[in-house]
């Protein structure tokens, strides 16, 4: 087991202090809770202020809140980029043809824009990937504004179906992407009235998440 730095010390503590009394505590838990309350999200958010990923690698070591606080930050989107995981421009130009989709899916979930800028033009980009899903999800769901209008500047289409019958436009109205990906969504021919494969449209899941003001 590694030392807890300071950071994840913070965190730990933050987290205990939060747990209930009784029942399951999961990241999803932690979630709410900070959701139904203000000042302890801000104080959560306040946490990830400056931290780098260096400083949260053996987060996960913590087998009973690391897992929680690691999933708790993905989910509100805190977790800071990883220069690691980048790719040098020698790397990306020595990606093999069959690797190409999935390094450019993985480049929008590490936030490599370089990679991602490289890549997008290189191959199909409305390919799914081993997961039935789409680079333009990976982009939607991790909330970056840059990498959606580089993939609907290479042709990415907000329509094309993916894992569960979701399209892009499903994302962006269920996980923490903004009101700003959706208008983009829409102004590149985005149908928010296409369901699922369990008969809810884009429109329904912004119902279910408060966001009905999108639709203005």
């Amino acid at each position: 087991m590694h030392e807890m730095s300071e950071t994840i010390q913070q965190l730990v503590t933050f987290a205990k202090q939060l747990e209930p009394a009784r029942g399951y505590f999961g990241p999803e838990t932690l979630v709410d809770l900070l959701e139904q309350d203000s000042y302890a999200l801000n104080s959560f958010r306040s946490l990830f202020d400056g931290v780098t990923a260096e400083q949260l690698d053996h987060l996960e070591d913590q087998e009973e809140y690391g897992w929680i606080i690691a999933g708790a930050a993905d989910e509100l989107d805190l977790l800071p980029d990883d220069p690691r995981l980048f790719k040098t421009d020698s790397e990306l130009a020595g990606i093999p043809a069959g690797e190409l989709l999935g390094e450019l899916c993985s480049a929008c979930i590490v936030n490599d824009v370089n990679a991602v800028e490289y890549l997008a033009n290189r191959i199909d980009v409305n390919q799914l990937d081993h997961n039935k899903q789409l680079a333009l999800g990976y982009a939607v769901g991790n909330n970056n504004v840059e990498y959606v209008k580089t993939l609907l500047a290479n042709g990415a289409d907000p329509n094309s179906i993916q894992n569960w019958g979701n399209t892009t436009m499903h994302d962006c109205a269920s996980t923490v992407s903004s009101k700003q990906i959706w208008q983009l969504l829409i102004q590149h021919g985005g149908n928010p009235d296409l369901q699922n494969d369990e008969g809810k449209t884009a429109i329904d899941l912004l119902r279910e998440t408060g966001r009905s003001d999108w639709m203005a």
